[in-house]
């Protein structure tokens, strides 16, 4: 949602809904978390650095003039936050959806299409969004660690 608004403030117009749908979806998930009385989440020592680290990257953007940098420190912060899902899809594909992973991909791929003007505002997040989602999906089509250990050659 910080991009989104540092784009919108430097004059992004279209491209910057990406952002916000990119930055409003995971809330939506959060939400859905607390009335599906099935989801569940452990926290690990880890997840609480990377959302430190996150913060402090939230921070760090709001002691600067420079909507760039701005959204510069919001994809380190979305990166570090990220990487928890990046660990469990590739340590637990079965819990991701692959499938979700890769129209994102597409979606955002076909968004890039869209840019007239290939400046840093315009396109980092989006090229950040297409290699997240990738790798995500990657990691997601695999079959679970556990089964490639004990496969019978």
């Amino acid at each position: 949602m910080i991009i989104f608004v540092a784009q919108r403030a430097q004059g992004v117009k279209g491209l910057s809904w990406v952002s916000f749908v990119a930055g409003f979806t995971p809330f939506l998930i959060l939400l859905a978390s607390f009335i599906n009385k099935k989801a569940y989440w452990k926290t690990a020592p880890r997840d609480y650095f990377l959302m430190l680290a996150a913060f402090l990257g939230i921070i760090l953007w709001f002691l600067t003039d420079n909507a760039n940098i701005a959204i510069l420190f919001a994809l380190i912060a979305d990166l570090l936050a990220g990487i928890p899902t990046l660990i469990k899809s590739y340590k637990h594909p079965e819990t991701e959806s692959w499938v979700a992973y890769a129209i994102s991909t597409l979606g955002f791929s076909i968004a890039m299409l869209a840019i007239q003007s290939f400046t840093f505002e315009n396109v980092a997040f989006v090229t950040y969004l297409i290699l997240m989602n990738g790798l995500l999906a990657i990691f997601s089509i695999r079959k679970p660690t556990d089964t490639l250990l004990h496969t019978e050659v």
